[in-house]
């Protein structure tokens, strides 16, 4: 509970810096610096958490699987922090006077939706080892992929403003098409601590 509930962290913060990419607020970045500070932090303490556990009291099947789940969802959590972060920082980097097209941002605002319904299925998907839905966030990826795509066609076609603010777009997009792939393998994670397979294979 403690480490899934960091996921709504996540989605604040994906929440935050995109909303700041589209109102060209550079004053976020520091803010979601500390957020992501915060969340290495506790990224750490799972970890050493997890790991004392793992050596110290041996879990067994279900108890073990679980235990490793979490370890990989808690490292998707700590990636998926430094990319809502890396939003912020190009927005806050882009040179004053540059701004993306209002097409571009409302390109990069849908995908952010798209991502953000995504993060809230992962954490879901997670609490309740749900196998179908681990399944249903990879079909919902593809979504996000179109998205990502679309963002990265307006930026090489739309001449309407700064190469370098296009570029940005670009960079934002890919950095939501990140979080969302991130939340994927935490779906998978579900379906291993549920059935014990990681991509099909049973773990012997």
């Amino acid at each position: 509970a403690s480490t899934l509930a960091e996921l709504e962290t996540v989605r604040e913060m994906l929440r935050r810096s995109v909303a700041a990419a589209v109102a060209d607020d550079r004053s976020v970045a520091g803010a979601l610096a500390d957020q992501s500070r915060d969340l290495e932090r506790r990224y750490e303490e799972v970890h050493d958490r997890l790991l004392s556990l793992i050596a110290c009291q041996a879990p067994v099947a279900g108890d073990l699987r679980l235990a490793m789940g979490l370890l990989h969802v808690n490292d998707r959590i700590a990636r998926m922090g430094a990319q809502c972060l890396n939003i912020a920082t190009l927005c806050s980097a882009m040179e004053p006077g540059e701004r993306p097209t209002a097409s571009q941002l409302s390109c990069l605002e849908s995908m952010s939706e798209l991502v953000d319904e995504q993060v809230a299925s992962a954490r879901r998907v997670f609490a309740e080892r749900d196998v179908d839905g681990a399944r249903g966030l990879r079909e919902h990826d593809r979504g996000i992929n179109d998205q990502n795509r679309r963002c990265f066609e307006l930026a090489v076609e739309d001449h309407d403003c700064g190469r370098k603010a296009a570029f940005f777009v670009a960079m934002m997009a890919r950095a939501l098409e990140r979080i969302g792939d991130n939340a994927v393998d935490i779906g998978q994670q579900a379906a291993f601590v549920e059935t014990g397979r990681l991509h099909g294979t049973p773990i012997a």
